[in-house]
């Protein structure tokens, strides 16, 4: 068992100006996130894996719209994290169900034969998540808004409900509160199961922020 958290634009961009579509600032929440980029810095870069942003800023450089957020997370990524470890330099959830359909379904066929909880929004349909991930899914909701500030909740009921359904896999789409979670079970728990941060995957499903929205058949809804 392994896991997976992918340290995105959200929480590097946050650790350099606070800015955060749900979240105040909070210089509570940038310290942690500083911390838990020291711990990570000692643990088994095979079982414990840790995705940063694709891009580097020389990458983002050479486009004709530079993206600011990836210079931004590469200034914070120099700072507090170890380059010298392994890291995995996009999210292979969003590839393969944006560019490999294959894979994409040889993912959701192997999670439906898995004891699978799911962390993530209060507002994930529960349609959505049987179609996805199959029928005997537990999804733990997380706040929409301020999720951060829930994480010692959610991680207790993460922990309460492992201790009677023996989890595989636990997903996580739990916006700034992935973090602390992941690393406080790793810590208590090592790959007692396996943790894999999906991200942004259901947000089209559910998310108003998107131009297009996805439904469980498979089209989209424009808005």
């Amino acid at each position: 068992k392994f896991s997976f958290i992918r340290f995105g634009d959200g929480p590097l961009g946050y650790i350099d100006d606070m800015r955060h579509r749900w979240h105040p600032k909070d210089e509570n929440i940038k310290n942690k996130f500083i911390e838990l980029l020291a711990k990570i810095k000692n643990y088994d870069e095979n079982i414990f894996m840790a995705g940063i942003p694709m891009d580097t800023p020389e990458m983002s450089a050479g486009l004709v719209s530079p993206i600011p957020s990836i210079t931004q997370c590469w200034k914070v990524m120099k700072r507090y994290s170890d380059l010298n470890r392994q890291y995995y330099a996009l999210n292979p959830i969003h590839y393969i169900f944006s560019c490999d359909t294959k894979k994409a379904i040889s993912f959701l066929s192997l999670i439906k034969t898995k004891k699978v909880c799911i962390v993530g929004n209060e507002r994930f349909p529960v349609e959505v998540l049987t179609y996805l991930f199959g029928e005997n899914i537990t999804h733990i909701k997380v706040p929409h808004v301020e999720a951060f500030y829930k994480y010692n909740d959610i991680k207790s009921e993460i922990i309460k409900k492992n201790n009677s359904e023996k989890f595989d896999v636990v997903l996580f789409a739990a916006s700034f509160a992935t973090y602390p979670i992941a690393v406080d079970l790793f810590e208590t728990h090592g790959n007692d199961f396996s943790m894999i941060d999906i991200g942004s995957v259901i947000d089209p499903f559910v998310n108003d922020f998107y131009k297009i929205k996805a439904t469980p058949a498979g089209n989209v809804v424009t808005h």
